[in-house]
């Protein structure tokens, strides 16, 4: 996981040349749309989870960021699996199990 940290930019640079070459549509699908699309996506998070100066669970936005709605937990600093809201944190969880990525310690 480290790697991926230290090294995002290369990586993403690397991504997106090597989608360019493969075709225009390829750039937009997976690289332009993704750009655009997430940004949007953490401000909508923010903007639904954080009202009148106070921080909510949204369980139902789950369906759209795949766990993010219980934002609560995440600004008091309780510890949450990563599978208990979303299946990419299930995936993850089996991931960090089998040594292929680091724990950052908060399970």
């Amino acid at each position: 996981m480290r790697f991926f940290h230290n090294n995002w930019k290369w990586l993403w640079i690397g991504s997106t040349l090597v989608a360019a070459l493969i075709s225009p549509a390829v750039f937009v699908a997976f690289i332009l749309m993704p750009a655009i699309l997430a940004p949007i996506g953490f401000g909508m998070v923010n903007a639904i989870t954080h009202r009148d100066n106070k921080v909510s669970n949204v369980p139902w936005i789950n369906i759209l960021v795949a766990g993010e709605g219980y934002h609560k937990g995440h600004h008091n600093g309780k510890t949450v699996r990563y599978h208990k809201y979303d299946h990419t944190g299930w995936a993850l969880e089996h991931l960090i199990t089998l040594g292929i990525f680091e724990s950052n310690g908060k399970q």
